[in-house]
């Protein structure tokens, strides 16, 4: 049984689609990974600001209106601004 040169051929370009699979693979279950992890700190943010929102909204909140934001690449510290309620109103109607 020998093969032909179509067979070799075929062999030739599904070891290199392999190849190639073993490659991307790796680098897109470590995005993945990241996005993951993305995705959990923005719920983490998104439910601390709508617990900040819930105290804004009934006037018993305490501290400024900044949070700590994640740590960007830099290594410092950066500050965001929590929107007031005019700040969200124009925000809504520009859209």
């Amino acid at each position: 049984m020998g093969s032909t040169a179509a067979e070799a051929y075929e062999r030739e370009m599904l070891l290199d689609r392999l190849t190639n699979l073993r490659t991307i693979v790796p680098v897109l279950a470590e995005e993945l990974a990241s996005a993951r992890r993305q995705l959990a700190g923005m719920r983490r943010e998104n439910r601390l600001l709508q617990e900040r929102l819930g105290a804004l909204e009934e006037g018993r909140a305490d501290g400024p209106l900044t949070r700590s934001a994640p740590t960007p690449r830099s290594g410092r510290k950066a500050r965001t601004r929590v929107p007031d309620q005019r700040s969200r109103a124009l925000a809504v109607n520009a859209s």
